[in-house]
C-alpha cells in the first residue's frame, strides 16, 4: 500500500501548488497548461477507454447477459459522464442567473463545485490501490488533469480554493485511499467505479482541457 499512498499525497500535493504556479496565468493560455490538458487527452484514449473496454468483459462474466442488453461498463460511463454534466449545466445555470441579479457570488455554487470535485476525487484515491495497470502512468496523468481542473476552480472561486477547497479535495483523495485500502472488493466494482471516474474525466477533458 506505499505506492498508492505516495501517489496519492503526491497528487494531494498538485492541490496546494497548483496557486503558486504563476506562469499557467498566461495570456493567451499557458503552453503548460495546454501540455498537461493534451497529456490528460492522451491518457484518456489511449489508456483509460482501453481499460474500460476491458471491464466490459469482466461485467459479462459476473453479471452474465445483462451486458448484452446495452446496459454493461460503457453504460456506467455514460451515465457518470451525463451525471457529471448535468451538475456542472446547473452550476453554470445558476451562475448566470446571479450574475444578470445583483453579481454577487451565491456560496452554494462554490460548494456544489467541490462536492463534484471531491466525489471525483475520492473516485481517484480509491483505484489508486484497487486498479490494475500502471500505478505511475495513472497517477501523472491523473496529476496533469487535476492540474487543470484546480487551475479552472482556483480562476473561478479564488478564495474558497485558498481558504478550503483545496484541503477537502486532498482529504477525499486520500479518504478514496484509505477505503481502498481497507476493504477488498470484488473486480466488477473495480471496473464499475474506473468506468465511472472514466465518464467524469472524459467530461472534464473535452470541456476544459481540449481548447
Amino acid at each position: 500500500m506505499i505506492a498508492p499512498l505516495v501517489a496519492a499525497l503526491a497528487l494531494c500535493a498538485v492541490h496546494f501548488v497548483t496557486p503558486g504556479l504563476r506562469f499557467l496565468s498566461n495570456a493567451p493560455r499557458s503552453r503548460w497548461l495546454s501540455f498537461a490538458g493534451g497529456a490528460s487527452l492522451g491518457y484518456v484514449f489511449l489508456h483509460l477507454l482501453p481499460e474500460i473496454a476491458e471491464g466490459e468483459v469482466v461485467l459479462a462474466e459476473e453479471a452474465g447477459r445483462i451486458a448484452e442488453y446495452g446496459f454493461g461498463i460503457w453504460g456506467v460511463a455514460l451515465a457518470s459522464l451525463v451525471t457529471f454534466y448535468g451538475l456542472e449545466r446547473l452550476v453554470q445555470r445558476d451562475a448566470l442567473r446571479q450574475s444578470r441579479t445583483d453579481g454577487t457570488e451565491r456560496p452554494h455554487v462554490f460548494w456544489l463545485h467541490l462536492v463534484i470535485f471531491a466525489f471525483y476525487n475520492l473516485l481517484t484515491g480509491y483505484l489508486l490501490v484497487q486498479r490494475k495497470g500502471a500505478l505511475a502512468v495513472f497517477a501523472i496523468a491523473l496529476g496533469l488533469h487535476l492540474l487543470t481542473t484546480d487551475f479552472g476552480l482556483l480562476e473561478t472561486f479564488r478564495a474558497g480554493y485558498l481558504r478550503v477547497a483545496r484541503w477537502v479535495l486532498a482529504a477525499a483523495l486520500l479518504s478514496g485511499w484509505a477505503v481502498g485500502a481497507a476493504v477488498e472488493v470484488p473486480e466488477i466494482w473495480v471496473v464499475t467505479v474506473t468506468a465511472m471516474l472514466g465518464g467524469g474525466v472524459i467530461l472534464n477533458v473535452l470541456k476544459e482541457e481540449l481548447p
